[in-house]
């Protein structure tokens, strides 16, 4: 009983670890999405323009480069 209950918490832990780990990596990546986001919007249409991006675009544009999707 006691050795079965050591193995719930262990696994309880793990889930956790996972948990925590899973929920800082999204963090990461969200606020690398808007720093990069505000980046691109910041930038002049002549710029945006010579990289051969359209304004519109920029969204899916950041999305695609941080989520990978």
């Amino acid at each position: 009983m006691t050795q079965a209950l050591a193995s719930l918490s262990t696994r309880g832990a793990a889930a956790f670890t996972r948990f925590t780990a899973d929920r800082r990596e999204r963090r990461a990546l969200r606020a690398k999405y808007r720093r990069t986001l505000a980046e691109l919007e910041g930038t002049s249409n002549r710029d945006l323009a010579d990289l051969g991006i359209a304004r519109g675009d920029i969204p899916d544009l950041v999305h695609r480069a941080v989520y990978g999707i």
